[in-house]
């Protein structure tokens, strides 16, 4: 959020929006109030219906509030104390009411589809998968019909059962789309001008028929965990974490336990109560594992050909 290279929490809480920076060691500060909106009191009060996420949206390499409310999609620019700018109205669209009622039913993401440097919005709708471009100033294109897949119509009804997330799993700088089906996991790269490729089965894992029956249950993440450029998936399961690795072609290799730790035999029962994300927190360049526990926030550190 500060530009200093390290990641940082986050937490959208009563008040309003805390955080706790993140330093070389992994360490984090103790969190502070860092903005007022986007918390329970000013009515976004279920992420379900009224999404938020981080991206860096101007390119100035600090990472911003995208939160998708009533009228639309606001932003919040991040300043460099960490602290953020008031909310605007960045595009009257991907709100509810636009239609956009819940996460679960039409599920909105940020990522850089186009390799730009700056962040899209990525809604996965009725008739398929809906880009808006960014325009740099936190603001963004009308959205258009980028992939007559991943949406409703095609059968992807619950984010939940069928998740869908964006990475760039073939390391030309552009995000794709990542979709975790009933057969696998499924890859749609990105043709770098908002649009994407038809999808293809990617690796046959980590869909509901091998049993990863939901996303809270057992949660899967895509980011780059070898620092190869290219995408990798983390799975936890039952027995411990999986790890598939990306191949550069939009292809995985084959899933293979990494550490027993973060999943459902450890008491990580659910990814809604105890929640884990995929994050560079020392700052080497390969992600490690974050999780948020009974007594806090624990990490395990990537190893490069392993993550813990």
């Amino acid at each position: 959020m500060n530009g200093d290279g390290s990641n940082d929490i986050v937490g959208f809480g009563q008040a309003g929006v805390w955080a706790s920076f993140g330093s070389a060691s992994g360490s984090f500060t103790a969190a502070v109030l860092v903005g007022s909106t986007f918390g329970q009191t000013t009515g976004w009060a279920s992420d379900n219906q009224f999404h938020r996420e981080l991206a860096d949206v101007n390119g100035d390499g600090r990472s911003d509030i995208v939160g998708f409310g009533l009228a639309g999609t606001y932003v919040s620019l991040a300043k460099a104390d960490g602290s953020f700018a008031n909310p605007m109205l960045g595009l009257t669209d991907f709100g509810t009411t636009q239609g956009w009622a819940t996460q679960e039913g039409f599920a909105r993401m940020v990522g850089d589809v186009n390799g730009d440097g700056k962040a899209d919005v990525i809604g996965f709708g009725r008739a398929g998968t809906l880009v808006s471009i960014g325009n740099g100033d936190g603001t963004f294109q009308n959205p258009t019909l980028a992939l007559a897949n991943f949406g409703v119509e095609q059968g992807w009804t619950s984010n939940n059962a069928l998740h869908r997330t964006v990475a760039d799993v073939n390391g030309d700088g552009a995000d794709d789309i990542i979709g975790f089906g009933y057969a696998g996991t499924f890859v749609a790269l990105s043709n770098g001008n908002g649009t994407f490729l038809p999808p293809q089965l990617a690796v046959n894992n980590f869909g509901r028929d091998q049993g990863w029956a939901s996303q809270n249950g057992f949660a899967r993440d895509v980011a780059d965990v070898n620092r190869d450029g290219h995408a990798d998936i983390v799975g936890f399961g039952v027995a411990g974490t999986y790890v598939a690795y990306g191949q550069g072609n939009a292809s995985f290799s084959a899933p293979t336990f990494d550490v027993e730790g973060f999943v459902a035999s450890q008491g990580w029962t659910s990814d809604a109560t105890y929640h884990r994300e995929v994050a560079d927190i020392n700052n080497d360049g390969m992600n490690d594992i974050v999780g948020f526990g009974f007594a806090g926030v624990y990490v395990g550190y990537s190893q490069g050909a392993w993550l813990v």
